[in-house]
């Protein structure tokens, strides 16, 4: 028997048998409304959800809990997700397409048909949509899929609980949807390459500027962290805006977050070395903390840990240049109030996350 009509089969025992759960089916009406501020349905953020493990009853679910309850005596997880919706006349009169997004193996079904499949090793594309025809006023069933497992030491983690953003999420757009997302990709591409040519050039600079005066450490503590914040935003990009297997998605995650510590603790004593504060035990043991505390987090991203360790970094530059203001001069002002506004902003865009 072809494997699509054994899912098939599948897909239509397992509908059957859903229609005895103790609980009434939800089914989520889409109208043009839903579609008309972004051009998107997020449907893994409605509620009727219903998942199914093997020779399981279908129950209630958040489709962006974690696994951990779904998980085997090995860390597998093998689950099928349905849910149930209906569109009006007006939204079934657009171009519709269906957005899945998710790490690993898996399979998405339209009313039994096969929209996507993706195994493992799947490099999952930046723009990434299937065309769908879904008929006005009718019951439908997207059925998912999903095959995951604990990942090996250190990172005792599902693929899914990395980015939201890459985990499993499926959503309903239309082509003012698809339009808006390919003008703001090129936009958010074109400012990445501006920074990451801006901070080469002035890595560059800086490094030939130490090389003809080797005496000054100043220029080499500026020189590498432009380097490093230059490292930064190259492996985010890469992590965010390229096309890429969980593989590199991992690699390069992983590899912002090293160099991101390191820029920290390089910016911090780049500050106090150019306003000559001078390193004692209390600062030294501060920075040692820090540098601990960030290796911990390249490990475990707990987003709230982050800000602590650079509201810590933040204030403990700004105490020193409060108390040492008559000894900066110049131009030395330009380069002290760059640092502290990059260490700022790295506040508010860990907020934002």
């Amino acid at each position: 028997m072809k494997p699509y009509y054994r899912l098939l089969i599948f897909f239509c025992v397992t509908a059957f048998a859903g229609m005895h759960v103790g609980y009434a089916q939800v089914t989520t009406h889409i109208t043009q409304k839903d579609l008309a501020e972004t051009g998107q349905v997020k449907l893994y953020e409605k509620n009727g959800w219903e998942y199914q493990q093997k020779n399981g009853n279908w129950k209630r679910c958040n489709p962006l809990d974690s696994y951990d309850s779904l998980a085997n005596e090995k860390g597998e997880v093998d689950v099928w997700l349905r849910f149930f919706f209906s569109i009006d006349s007006a939204v079934a009169k657009e171009t519709l397409y269906l957005r899945f997004i998710y790490f690993g193996e898996a399979a998405a079904f339209m009313d039994g048909e096969l929209m996507h499949r993706q195994d493992e090793n799947y490099i999952m594309p930046l723009l990434d949509y299937k065309t769908v025809k879904i008929e006005a006023l009718k019951k439908h069933c997207l059925l998912i899929h999903i095959k995951d497992r604990k990942l090996g030491f250190p990172f005792y983690q599902y693929k899914q609980d990395f980015n939201s953003s890459k985990s499993q999420t499926v959503r309903l757009v239309n082509d003012q949807y698809v339009t808006s997302l390919r003008t703001i990709l090129d936009k958010v591409s074109f400012y990445y390459h501006l920074w990451i040519i801006s901070l080469s050039i002035f890595s560059v600079l800086f490094g030939i500027l130490f090389f003809v005066n080797k005496r000054n450490e100043n220029i080499l503590y500026i020189t590498l962290s432009n380097g490093l914040l230059c490292a930064c935003i190259l492996f985010l990009f890469i992590t965010n805006m390229t096309d890429q297997s969980f593989q590199v998605f991992l690699l390069f995650t992983y590899l912002f977050r090293l160099t991101y510590w390191f820029f920290i603790a390089i910016l911090v004593i780049t500050v106090f070395k150019l306003i000559g504060v001078q390193f004692n035990k209390k600062i030294n043991m501060l920075l040692l903390i820090m540098i601990f505390a960030g290796i911990v987090q390249i490990f475990i991203d707990v987003n709230a840990l982050s800000i602590a360790i650079i509201s810590l970094a933040f204030l403990l530059i700004v105490y020193h240049v409060i108390r040492r203001i008559k000894y900066i001069k110049g131009a030395q002002w330009f380069v002290v109030g760059g640092l502290i506004a990059v260490v700022f902003f790295s506040i508010i865009y860990n907020v934002i996350i």
